[in-house]
């Protein structure tokens, strides 16, 4: 399963696993200050950066299909930025899937993976 890298303004980071150790939580992310976001491979290997500019919101999410009986049956990785311009929403999307990445430009509620997501409180700003 993929782990993360917060990157902020002043070049500090957050990982969210340092040396095996879970550190921080997607919730320890300050977003007012946020530059870069990574996704890690299970690999340890960068598999995507998302730079992120003033006025940008991070989105982040890992959405699950499930069995039945609730064991998973395929994950992917979302990632990308979202922010407001003259009133009109844009966002910039990256599907991870664990064979290949798709990239959309929007939400798109026909399509299986791409429903818009919900803020959580630490998200609305």
């Amino acid at each position: 399963m993929p782990t993360w890298r917060a990157q902020y303004n002043d070049g500090n980071t957050l990982p969210q696993f340092y040396e095996g150790r879970e550190v921080a939580k997607y919730n320890d992310i300050d977003r007012t200050r946020l530059s870069k976001f990574t996704v890690i491979g299970d690999d340890d290997k960068d598999i995507v950066t998302v730079h992120l500019t003033e006025g940008q919101r991070l989105i982040y999410r890992i959405r699950v299909d499930t069995y039945q009986d609730g064991s998973a049956k395929e994950k992917v990785t979302l990632v990308g930025w979202q922010e407001t311009r003259n009133g009109a929403n844009f966002q910039s999307l990256t599907l991870i899937f664990k064979d290949h990445i798709e990239v959309a430009n929007h939400f798109d509620p026909k399509l299986k993976w791409l429903y818009p997501i919900t803020l959580r409180e630490e998200e609305k700003a």
